[in-house]
């Protein structure tokens, strides 16, 4: 016969355990997402306040993205749907990337990692305009605006 007692308190100890790793994967998937490729066909994608989503790739946008935290690129970003920039940040951390957004506005832009970042189309940047490592390289036929309170850092 199998003693309860020994494998109830195992058990409990296992429990407190997955538990405290489950709740921390939680924690830490609130706050930070990584993928190679993003592509939305068509759903609205809402990126919170004080959040990170960090794509190793390219960006292809055919829905919606609310933006109130941070986009970390190292590709491609191909804007045809919808962005609405809120409070949130673009950062362009590769190198010799491609920027197509449609002429929409960006709260944050971030140009770091070196290289050349060339703007395949206009857009308009109402908050802040970080200049750190790279070089933005407009098509000749469109315009980077910039807001009435743009604050240009680098």
């Amino acid at each position: 016969m199998i003693k309860k007692g020994k494998h109830i308190k195992r058990y409990a100890h296992t429990k407190a355990i997955i538990t405290a790793l489950f709740v921390g994967m939680l924690i830490l998937a609130t706050h930070y997402s990584w993928a190679q490729l993003l592509t939305n066909q068509g759903q609205q994608i809402y990126i919170g306040e004080k959040t990170l989503i960090t794509i190793k790739g390219d960006v292809l946008n055919k829905g919606s993205i609310v933006n109130q935290g941070e986009i970390a690129l190292s590709g491609n970003w191909h804007n045809e749907g919808d962005y609405i920039a809120n409070q949130g940040a673009i950062i362009l951390s590769g190198v010799d990337q491609q920027f197509d957004h449609r002429q929409q506005e960006i709260y944050e832009l971030v140009i770091e990692g070196g290289g050349k970042k060339y703007f395949q189309s206009g857009a308009s940047i109402n908050g802040r305009l970080y200049l750190t490592n790279g070089i933005i390289m407009p098509s000749s036929d469109l315009k980077l605006l910039a807001g009435p309170s743009l604050d240009i850092i680098g």
